[in-house]
């Protein structure tokens, strides 16, 4: 992905540039083991606060409890507050940016990733599509009576299974949970999961389910394999 023409380099790069993206970058994680980007432009393109093109690669990043494993993206015709910079501020972005890149997530990432919000709340979101979509009864009054906790998830080819308990919020009561599913991607923004099996205090009698993944993501593949999660598309990216 790193393989595209050079332009002429620039000292507003090399003096503010860069180490203003590297501190922003830094940042947003709350880990990072490695870094590495290029960023591309001439002096009158950076000093009216465009960028043309921006490769990233890093490894081992944890966004908000998000263990990404690693991620090599690149991104192009980017709005920055390059003002600002040049007085010392911290960069920002001006307008959502759209990234093309790959992503590689290990099982042991995505297992340590279990108590992240982000990612409890989109299985919790899962879970809740599978209720509604299952035809059951008052199912948000069902999910709001129960407090969730995800403990393993393991990843085979073209394949995910997830385990946990689902609780009573008094925890009076307490069930095993477990959710295993084909799953596969039908259109760039479309996921298809098919032999759901499903296990817990409500029957979900449910062979296959879709997923809009929403209009920020485009993915061009997305493969799950033993061990790992390899996803590769666009995303547009807020400030």
């Amino acid at each position: 992905m790193s393989d595209f023409p050079k332009m002429a380099s620039s000292r507003i790069i090399s003096k503010f540039l860069s180490p203003a993206l590297g501190f922003w970058l830094r940042s947003q994680v709350e880990k990072l083991d490695s870094l590495h980007f290029e960023i591309q432009g001439e002096d009158r393109q950076i000093l009216s606060g465009y960028i043309p093109i921006v490769y990233l690669l890093s490894e081992a990043a944890i966004y908000r409890g998000l263990n990404l494993g690693k991620i090599e993206v690149l991104s192009q015709n980017i709005r920055i507050n390059i003002g600002q910079i040049l007085r010392g501020k911290p960069l920002r972005l001006l307008e959502p940016i759209q990234v093309t890149g790959k992503v590689q997530i290990g099982q042991n990432d995505l297992q340590n990733s279990l108590d992240s919000p982000i990612f409890s709340n989109a299985l919790n979101d899962l879970l809740l599509l599978l209720l509604e979509s299952s035809g059951i009864e008052n199912f948000k009054d069902v999910f709001n009576e129960a407090e969730l906790v995800w403990q393993k998830i393991i990843l085979e080819d073209q394949k995910f299974q997830l385990e946990g308990k689902w609780m009573r919020k008094n925890h009076e009561e307490a069930h095993l949970l477990a959710l295993s599913s084909l799953m596969q991607l039908t259109s760039p923004t479309i996921l298809r999961l098919s032999s759901v099996e499903f296990e817990g205090p409500y029957q979900i009698d449910l062979n296959e389910l879709t997923i809009d993944l929403g209009e920020n993501v485009e993915l061009s593949s997305l493969v799950l394999s033993h061990e790992e999660l390899t996803a590769q598309g666009k995303a547009i990216i807020q400030n």
